[in-house]
């Protein structure tokens, strides 16, 4: 191991985690466009409600992504 591998495991983490938010912000939006559809289960309601509440993001992670992105 050496800095290459951790800057590539750094690189690798940072791709990981905006596909995480490209996901969430997909799901979100399903989500609320759904939500109002009495023919949609209750129970994946539910699942995806969860989802989008157990992820969370430190201060500046978001800030340090979007700029790497731009």
């Amino acid at each position: 191991m050496n800095n290459l591998d951790l800057a590539n495991a750094i690189s690798d983490f940072d791709k990981a985690v905006v596909e995480l938010l490209r996901a969430s912000g997909w799901l979100y939006h399903v989500h609320r466009t759904v939500s109002p559809d009495r023919s949609v289960a209750l129970d994946l309601l539910r699942i995806a409600e969860a989802r989008l509440t157990g992820v969370t993001l430190s201060g500046g992670v978001f800030e340090h992504l979007y700029h790497e992105a731009a």
